[in-house]
C-alpha cells in the first residue's frame, strides 16, 4: 500500500487580525533590527491573507527592509543595499490563497537572498553588495500589517491574519527553516533551549498570545510593540501533528501502514481499536492519498 499524510493541528494561542483599512503594530526603533548592508539577517512569519487583490504590507522597515504582497498577488522582498539608494527586490513563485495560513521565511547574507514558503525553498536571488558601508538607519520604527514611509500616516494595510513573527540576526539554514514549519514554535519558551541551533541569534519574536491588550511582548529582547487597531483572533497557525502513542498502538499502525500480512488479522480493524491509548491526537488529517487495493 503506498500511504502519504500530512497531518496538521492548530496552533494554541491567538493571531492578531488586520482589516486592511488601519489596522498595525508598531515597534519602536532599536539596534536589534538596523542591520547594515552586507549584514546576514532573516525573516519568519505566519500569514493568512483574507484578500490578496491590493498591494499590502507584512514587514516595513523604512530605508532597510521591507515584505508585502504586490497588486499581482505575489510575495516580494526589497532592501536597501546602497546608501545612495538602490534597492533589489525580488519575489516568490507561487501566489497565495485567500484563507490559507503560510508559513514565509526570508533569508539574506550579502546579497544572496532566498524566500522559503511552507518550509520549502521557493526562489533565490544574488545581488553584489561589495564594499557598502552600513545604513545606520536604527532611529526607523518597524510596522507589522502597514508601511510608514518616514514620519508619515501608515497606509498599504494587511488584510489578514498574522502569527510567530521573528528576525534573526544572521541567515537560517533551510533546515532550520522546515525545523519552525514542522514544529510551529521558534524556540522552547520553558527553558533556554531551543528547537535549533539558530536561537542564539534570535533579535525579535512576537507570538500575538496575548489575546488582549493593545502591546505584544518580544520574547527574545525588549522591542514590545504597540498593537494599533488589530484585532486577537483565535485562528492561529498550523503546526505538524505527531501523535504520541503507547508502544502496542504504534507497533499496530507501523504495521497497518507497511501493509503487513498479518496486520489486520493480528490488530483488526482500525475503527476497533482502543483509542485511549492515545496520549496526544489534537491533529486534522489535511492531505491524505492512498491507492485503492489495499493489497498493492
Amino acid at each position: 500500500m503506498l500511504l502519504t499524510t500530512v497531518l496538521f493541528s492548530q496552533n494554541s494561542g491567538y493571531s492578531l487580525s488586520f482589516d486592511g483599512v488601519d489596522d498595525y503594530v508598531e515597534i519602536p526603533a532599536s539596534s536589534d533590527y538596523d542591520f547594515s548592508d552586507e549584514d546576514a539577517f532573516s525573516l519568519s512569519f505566519w500569514v493568512n491573507f483574507s484578500d490578496v487583490s491590493s498591494e499590502q504590507y507584512i514587514f516595513s522597515a523604512e530605508d532597510m527592509f521591507w515584505v508585502y504582497l504586490d497588486g499581482t498577488g505575489e510575495i516580494k522582498f526589497r532592501y536597501r543595499n546602497h546608501p545612495s539608494g538602490n534597492w533589489p527586490e525580488f519575489n516568490s513563485s507561487f501566489s497565495p490563497e485567500v484563507g490559507v495560513w503560510y508559513h514565509i521565511a526570508i533569508t539574506t547574507d550579502n546579497g544572496a537572498s532566498k524566500i522559503y514558503v511552507s518550509g520549502l525553498l521557493d526562489e533565490e536571488s544574488n545581488v553584489s553588495i561589495s564594499g557598502l558601508t552600513a545604513n545606520g538607519n536604527n532611529s526607523r520604527n518597524l510596522e507589522l500589517g502597514a508601511r510608514k514611509v518616514y514620519s508619515g500616516n501608515p497606509t498599504k494595510f494587511l488584510h489578514g491574519n498574522l502569527d510567530d513573527v521573528a528576525m534573526w540576526n544572521e541567515a537560517i539554514t533551510a533546515s532550520e527553516v522546515f525545523s519552525i514549519y514542522d514544529q510551529g514554535v521558534i524556540v522552547d519558551l520553558s527553558s533556554n533551549a531551543s528547537n535549533y541551533n539558530s536561537s542564539s541569534n534570535l533579535v525579535c519574536y512576537w507570538r500575538f498570545n496575548e489575546g488582549q491588550g493593545s502591546a505584544t511582548t518580544d520574547l527574545s529582547a525588549n522591542n514590545n510593540g504597540s498593537v494599533i487597531g488589530a484585532s486577537w483572533s483565535t485562528s492561529t497557525s498550523l503546526v505538524a501533528f505527531k501523535p504520541q502513542t503507547k508502544a502496542e498502538l504504534q507497533t499496530a499502525v507501523d504495521l497497518w501502514v507497511s501493509d503487513n500480512a498479518s496486520a489486520l488479522s493480528t490488530y483488526g480493524e482500525i475503527n476497533t481499536w482502543d483509542v485511549s491509548l492515545i496520549t496526544d491526537m489534537r491533529g486534522l488529517i489535511r492531505e491524505t492519498t492512498f491507492n485503492d487495493d489495499i493489497s498493492s
